[in-house]
């Protein structure tokens, strides 16, 4: 991602989006970012990885994720006039450090083949991965959502899929959310549904649950591609 992403019609241009910040202990990855827009922002979900230059914590990189928000300003009507301005890079550890200590979630990142969705007036939710540490430090999935366009961000109750999985999509389909779900068996998704916005989650039944249950209706997940 370079310097400067504007549209004025006719041609792009390029826009730095973040720096490598190993001065503050961290990387953000600049591959496969998980974008969502509302209003007139820009949300990129990044890989975050912690790095240091002390050799006795080299060992352990704490994989996790970063937000950055782009703020669209200017005026499309002129040419070249409108520009994103981008913020700095949110360390998801410091931002819900709280509830992830409460369900015992560690190395949060986004999870594969994830895609992040706006829903109605003010919510945004984005499918997250990462471990459970308790006897079995399993791999789970869940969600992180924002009911105020991104001011804030929280993670439902308890973990949406608390074990074998690594990989979620989100769909939005008649007032609800859906999320197919992938672990250890790529073949056989297990598909969960919300309708308050990614706050509580359950199973899901029925024709569209069983459509994108089916290993052929979305690209497989291990694909690098996200829907």
């Amino acid at each position: 991602m370079n310097e400067g992403a504007a549209w004025d019609g006719t041609e792009w241009k390029t826009q730095l989006v973040a720096k490598r910040a190993e001065a503050e202990g961290y990387h953000v990855s600049p591959f496969d970012p998980k974008a969502v827009g509302k209003g007139n922002k820009i949300h990129l979900l990044l890989e975050k990885r912690r790095v240091t230059t002390q050799s006795s914590l080299q060992s352990d990189p704490g994989w996790g994720s970063a937000l950055v928000v782009g703020e669209v300003q200017g005026s499309g009507g002129e040419r070249g006039g409108q520009r994103v301005l981008w913020g700095a890079p949110r360390p998801l550890d410091s931002v819900l450090a709280g509830q992830m200590q409460q369900q015992s979630l560690e190395d949060l990142q986004p999870a594969r083949m994830s895609r992040g969705v706006a829903v109605g007036a003010a919510t945004i939710v984005f499918p997250l991965a990462g471990f459970i540490t308790d006897e079995t430090d399993t791999l789970a999935c869940t969600v992180m959502y924002s009911e105020d366009n991104g001011e804030n961000w929280k993670l439902p109750a308890a973990a949406v899929v608390p074990e074998d999985c690594d990989a979620a999509t989100l769909v939005e389909w008649e007032g609800k959310l859906f999320m197919a779900t992938s672990g250890s068996s790529q073949w056989r998704r297990r598909v969960f549904e919300s309708d308050d916005g990614g706050k509580t989650w359950n199973e899901a039944a029925g024709p569209f649950a069983r459509l994108l249950g089916d290993a052929y209706a979305l690209p497989l997940l291990d694909s690098p591609d996200a829907l």
